[in-house]
């Protein structure tokens, strides 16, 4: 048998550990830089400076040390992640070869790991391109070449939205989940509707 268990077993695990790292990063993010804004012990050369000069950041240093700095951060850390799934891809198709030729398993397998794999890349092509569109804009003038790139970046949460339901079963959960919430809400109505008349 192939040991395909590394690859497969704990979805949930995963699911758990993404969120955690989705969740946690820009949460620790949030309160670290609150509590260097209050904080009075805190040198005034490391707070943010909102509202001193503008209502964003005082200047250079603050938006490099606050911000592009932790979108750099989160950038490597999501090039990390994407190169994972390249590996575990790349595994997944040697152990599919060897049982290609032995018969033992659906080339559907391989399909599933090539459309999340396509997925996952384009969520994060999707996502550098507009931050590193981003971090380039913060330097090079005119800031009104960079209006195509804004409006792009703008659009990121609906580009996302459209990757995730390109995919057939991925457009099927949501169609699942969506008819069991209207029916939900046609029996919740129907019921109180019965009580009313009562």
């Amino acid at each position: 048998m192939i040991p395909l268990s590394g690859i497969l077993k704990n979805d949930k695990r995963k699911f758990c550990f993404y969120s955690l790292y989705s969740w946690g990063v820009p949460g620790i993010i949030s309160i670290i830089t609150v509590a260097l804004h209050a904080s009075p012990l805190v040198p005034s050369v490391t707070t943010l400076g909102f509202g001193e000069i503008s209502c964003w950041f005082r200047g250079d240093i603050e938006l490099l040390a606050y911000f592009y700095g932790f979108v750099s951060f989160l950038f490597a850390a999501n090039l990390v992640l994407l190169l994972h799934t390249i590996w575990m891809l790349h595994q997944a198709g040697g152990s599919l070869q060897c049982c290609v030729r032995q018969h033992l398993l659906d080339t559907s397998f391989n399909r599933h790991h090539v459309q999340a794999f396509c997925q996952r890349f384009s969520l994060f092509l999707v996502m550098a391109l507009c931050w590193i569109t981003e971090v380039l804009s913060w330097k090079i003038p005119p800031k009104e070449i960079w209006i195509p790139t804004d409006i792009l970046n703008s659009l990121q949460g609906f580009m996302v939205f459209v990757i995730v339901i390109a995919s057939k079963k991925k457009r099927n959960m949501m169609k699942k989940a969506w008819n069991k919430t209207v029916d939900s809400a046609v029996r919740k109505m129907s019921s109180s509707d019965s009580s009313g008349v009562t």
